[in-house]
C-alpha cells in the first residue's frame, strides 16, 4: 500500500494500540446506532486483501454544528451533526492525515498523522478541548468478543469531568472507574445482560447522567461516548457492532441517519 503524508487540521492521538487479527475478522460487521439506523461494513480480512483500513467518525463537540472530516483535502465524512456516528468508510493509505472543518469551510491546518494497518477498524472522535478548541482522537476498534460474552468500552469526551465511574444500575461496584477526560476505558468483556448505566463522579452517589436501558448481547461490542460537560449536561452517544455470521467483500449500507457519508 502506498503511504501518503500531509498536514493535519487538528492534533490526532491514538487511544489504543494495534492488535492482531482473529478468526472472527472473516465476518462482516453490522453497526447499530442509538436511533436504530444501521450499516454493514466488510470483514477485516476482505479490507486487508484490498489494502484498505476502515474508519468512522463521531462528533462529540456540542458547539460545533455540522463538521466535515477531510483526508488529502477530500471530504471523507460530510456535515456530521453533534451526537452522530457515521458508517465505516475504507481508506487506502497507511499513513493518514485527517483534518476537521465546519461544514464547507477551509480547515486551519496544524501538523500530525495517524498510522493505520490494512484491515484495521478505527473510530475517530472529535473532542472539545479544555481551552475551547477541538481535537481529534483515534481509537482502534477491537470488536471480537470472548465466546458467549458482550464487549463494552467508554470514552470520556466531556471536558471538566474527570474521575468518572460507570456503574451498572443495581450493582455496587463500578464497571469502569476513574475515567479522566480525554481517555478511553478499554474494551471489557461482560456477561450478556439487560441493564442501564449510571455515570457518576468517583466516590459520589449522585448520577451525572444515565444511559438508557440496553440489551447487552453475546457477540456484540458496545461503545459509549460521554459528551457535553464543562458546566452543561452530559450526553451519552452510544452504538454497537455485531460480527455477522457470513463475510462480505463489499461495503453495503442501510444508513438511515441523515448524516450518511457523502463523497464530493
Amino acid at each position: 500500500m502506498r503511504a501518503r503524508m500531509m498536514t493535519l487540521a487538528l492534533g490526532v492521538t491514538a487511544l489504543a494500540g494495534c492488535g492482531g487479527t482473529k478468526e472472527s475478522d472473516t465476518a462482516a460487521v453490522t453497526t447499530t446506532r442509538s436511533d436504530s439506523s444501521a450499516s454493514v461494513s466488510p470483514s477485516s480480512d476482505a479490507a486487508k486483501a484490498r489494502g484498505t483500513s476502515m474508519v468512522r467518525f463521531v462528533n462529540a463537540v456540542q458547539s460545533s454544528g455540522e463538521l466535515d472530516v477531510m483526508t488529502d483535502s477530500v471530504a471523507l465524512f460530510s456535515a456530521v451533526e453533534y451526537g452522530s456516528v457515521t458508517a465505516y468508510r475504507e481508506v487506502r493509505d497507511n499513513i493518514n492525515a485527517f483534518s476537521l472543518r465546519p461544514k464547507g469551510r477551509d480547515p486551519q491546518l496544524i501538523g500530525n498523522t495517524e498510522t493505520m494497518r490494512d484491515g484495521g477498524r478505527y473510530t475517530v472522535v472529535a473532542f472539545p478541548d479544555r481551552d475551547g478548541g477541538t481535537t481529534l482522537r483515534v481509537m482502534k476498534d477491537d470488536l471480537a468478543t470472548d465466546s458467549g460474552k458482550a464487549r463494552i468500552r467508554v470514552v470520556n469526551a466531556a471536558p471538566g469531568n474527570d474521575d468518572v465511574d460507570v456503574v451498572m444500575i443495581g450493582r455496587k461496584d463500578a464497571l469502569f472507574d476513574d475515567i479522566d477526560y480525554g481517555t478511553e476505558a478499554g474494551f471489557k468483556d461482560v456477561e450478556p445482560i439487560e441493564t442501564s448505566f449510571a455515570i457518576r463522579r468517583e466516590e459520589s452517589r449522585r448520577d451525572m447522567t444515565t444511559v438508557k436501558r440496553m440489551q447487552l448481547k453475546a457477540g456484540r461490542a458496545y461503545t459509549i461516548v460521554l459528551a457535553g460537560g464543562a458546566g452543561g449536561a452530559l450526553r451519552a452517544i452510544s452504538f454497537s457492532d455485531e460480527l455477522a455470521v457470513d463475510s462480505t467483500s463489499l461495503t453495503s449500507s442501510r444508513d438511515t441517519n441523515r448524516n450518511r457519508n457523502r463523497t464530493p
